[in-house]
């Protein structure tokens, strides 16, 4: 996914096979005949399908996910962020402007909004719970919002640290979140606050282990975990 410049212009998608290193761009307009739209912030694929969420445009593309044709625009988001696939007919999209929509996939519509922190964005699934990182959007937020999948709606509101970001399930089913802080790693400001990576126990929805970064300057980004679930990587000074 490539976002495009801002305000301006539109996102791209690349295509790359990794085994012959086949590199297609642009394939969204390739074959459809039209641009994608401004900013491409993500893209998710479930039941052979791509949702591509379309942050400026207010959008997220439906396209088969094997030939890229256009089979829907899902509309009505004010600064969407984020898709996640609940079932086959119901999805959730963060949108930045304080709530996750509740979307129907048959349909293609929005049945509902959810009230949430700022700025919400990342979101995971832990058992009938989906836990979304509220970021901040342009302003400051340092919450989790916690939403029961059987009544959407918000059941617990857990403080982590400012900017919470991507998170992650170890192999004992506890989810990490990184929290950037206040500020941009390189660009010291005054107000700047440090990172964290916060534990939480799925069990009580509680926080249960907490590193607080030593420097107002640390700035990580980018969780990810191993495909056995026990080590966790993340963008930090320059490096993982």
């Amino acid at each position: 996914v490539n976002e495009g410049p801002f305000q301006t212009g539109t996102g791209t998608i690349t295509f790359f096979k990794p085994d012959s290193n086949l590199v297609k761009q642009d394939i969204f307009e390739t074959v459809n005949g039209r641009p994608l739209g401004n900013i491409a912030q993500s893209m998710t694929i479930h039941d052979d399908k791509g949702y591509i969420v379309v942050n400026n445009a207010g959008s997220v593309e439906v396209v088969n996910a094997a030939t890229f044709k256009s089979e829907g625009t899902i509309t009505g988001f004010a600064n969407p962020a984020q898709f996640l696939a609940i079932n086959s007919t119901k999805a959730y999209v963060t949108d930045w402007a304080g709530s996750v929509a509740v979307v129907d996939l048959t349909t293609k519509t929005i049945k509902s909004t959810i009230q949430t922190g700022t700025g919400p964005d990342a979101m995971i699934r832990s058992g009938n719970m989906v836990l979304v990182a509220n970021t901040g959007g342009f302003g400051v937020d340092s919450t989790i919002s916690i939403i029961d999948l059987s009544t959407d709606k918000v059941v617990k509101t857990i403080v982590v640290g400012e900017a919470p970001g991507a998170m992650v399930v170890d192999r004992d089913g506890k989810i990490w979140v990184i929290c950037k802080g206040i500020g941009f790693a390189g660009w010291p400001m005054p107000g700047d606050t440090p990172g964290r990576l916060v534990r939480i126990d799925p069990n009580t929805f509680t926080v249960d282990f907490t590193y607080k970064f030593p420097s107002e300057g640390d700035h990580p980004e980018k969780l990810v975990i191993n495909k056995e679930k026990s080590v966790l990587y993340f963008l930090h000074n320059n490096g993982i």
